[in-house]
C-alpha cells in the first residue's frame, strides 16, 4: 500500500506493477541465492521453483537465509562444531521446512 499523499501530482505521478517471477525466473533466483552455499546433492533449484509458485526475490532469498540457519541448527543439535571434519550442508528438507514456514 502507498500513502496517498506520495501519489499527489508532483511527487510519483508513476506506478508501475511488477508481477512475480514465473518458475524458471524463480529457479534462476535460487541458483543466484545458493551460489557457495554449501549445497547438498539433492537440492534442486527447479523443484524448490515448483514449490514457491507467487514468491518473490525477496521471499527466495528468505527461503535460503531460513534453510541455511535450520541446517546449521541442525547441525550444532547434533553435536557437531566448527572442528568437525563432517560437513555442514543445506538439505532440501531445509528448504522444505522453510518453504513451509514462510
Amino acid at each position: 500500500m502507498i500513502d496517498p499523499a506520495l501519489l499527489r501530482p508532483g511527487r510519483f505521478d508513476m506506478l508501475l506493477e511488477f508481477s512475480p517471477p514465473d518458475e524458471t525466473q524463480r529457479a534462476e533466483i535460487f541458483k543466484i541465492h545458493l551460489r557457495g552455499k554449501p549445497a547438498a546433492d539433492d537440492v534442486d533449484p527447479k523443484t524448490l521453483a515448483r514449490m514457491t509458485e507467487g514468491a518473490t526475490g525477496a521471499d527466495i532469498m528468505r527461503i535460503c537465509e531460513s534453510a541455511a540457519l535450520l541446517a546449521l541448527t541442525d547441525y550444532i543439535g547434533k553435536g557437531k562444531n566448527a572442528d568437525s571434519s563432517e560437513p555442514k550442508m543445506i538439505r532440501m528438507i531445509d528448504f522444505q521446512n522453510a518453504i513451509e514456514s514462510r
